[in-house]
């Protein structure tokens, strides 16, 4: 039977027969890593199985005027209160998630209180106003709960900012009534003297009314199109919503115990099979002969 040349590797049968040997001498090792992750699954898959729910919304963000109302001119357009990039990012933060647990009465408390704080979570949907918002919880109610806490969070947050946006138009609006008000005064007066007869003969040289009058009614008329524009602006608004209607969104039921369990049982093996490695690894001394 030929040598086997020098460098050249060993047979597939030879290395399995080998490994195969020590696996074999090991086999208790691997017994029992199997033995104990089946009975970790099956222990806690049976007495701490736990319910989670998951549910899907839809946040639709509401319209404001835009921030640089005063410097535009002619048509305004309302803008969304905060894009949805942001809104997303806003939601995602560890403060806002805080801030709904807090808010949010829930049923089974401790357990959802975790689940909502590392589950909730926001992305742009597709249009420019859209945002969608998954959170779990451990009930259909305190999905609901959640979502609720949710709304008002978000409705105090943009409700802030709405104010902010429309303090300048009413601003405006309330300057161009005052405006108003002093040239429908000073109109009365004038056509008091005219009536009267007690308008001064120098000033009052026209049946019209004096240069300062006359240019007091085109100001007038202006002044009419810019309330009557900023109020329906501000009729226009629209405050951010989550739809919460029944059936609206989507609920998802599902169990972790097992997903649990399964993990643990991996470890363990994990463990075990590192343990197994270790022990096959460490060369046997061999007796000095005396």
């Amino acid at each position: 039977m030929p040598s086997q040349l020098p460098g050249t590797a060993p047979e597939a049968v030879t290395v399995l027969r080998f490994v195969t040997s020590l696996v074999w001498r090991r086999k208790w090792l691997i017994a029992a890593a199997t033995i104990a992750a089946a009975a970790l699954t099956f222990i806690l898959y049976q007495s701490k199985a736990v319910d989670a729910w998951t549910g899907k919304a839809v946040l639709t963000i509401g319209l404001a005027p835009p921030l640089d109302f005063v410097l535009q001119k002619g048509d305004l357009a309302l803008v969304p209160i905060e894009s949805p990039r942001e809104l997303a990012m806003r939601i995602s933060s560890a403060a806002f998630k805080k801030n709904v647990v807090t808010r949010a009465d829930f049923a089974t408390a401790a357990f959802s209180q975790k689940m909502v704080t590392s589950s909730l979570r926001a992305e742009a949907g597709e249009s420019d106003r859209d945002v969608e918002v998954e959170v779990t919880a451990g009930s259909a109610a305190d999905v609901q709960a959640a979502f609720r806490a949710l709304a008002a969070e978000i409705a105090e947050i943009h409700g802030n900012l709405l104010k902010r946006r429309l303090k300048p138009v009413q601003e405006e609006i309330s300057q161009s009534k005052d405006r108003i008000a002093e040239i429908e005064k000073s109109l009365a007066r004038w056509n008091a003297q005219i009536f009267d007869g007690t308008t001064d003969k120098t000033q009052n040289r026209s049946i019209i009314g004096p240069p300062n009058i006359l240019a007091l009614i085109p100001a007038w008329n202006e002044l009419q199109d810019r309330v009557q524009r900023d109020t329906n602006l501000t009729e226009l608004v629209e405050p951010s919503v989550l739809h919460l209607d029944v059936g609206a969104y989507p609920l998802e039921h599902r169990s972790i115990g097992e997903l649990r369990a399964s993990i643990v049982a991996g470890l363990v093996m994990l463990f075990a099979l590192v343990v197994l490695t270790i022990v096959l690894s460490t060369p046997t001394r061999r007796p000095s002969a005396d």
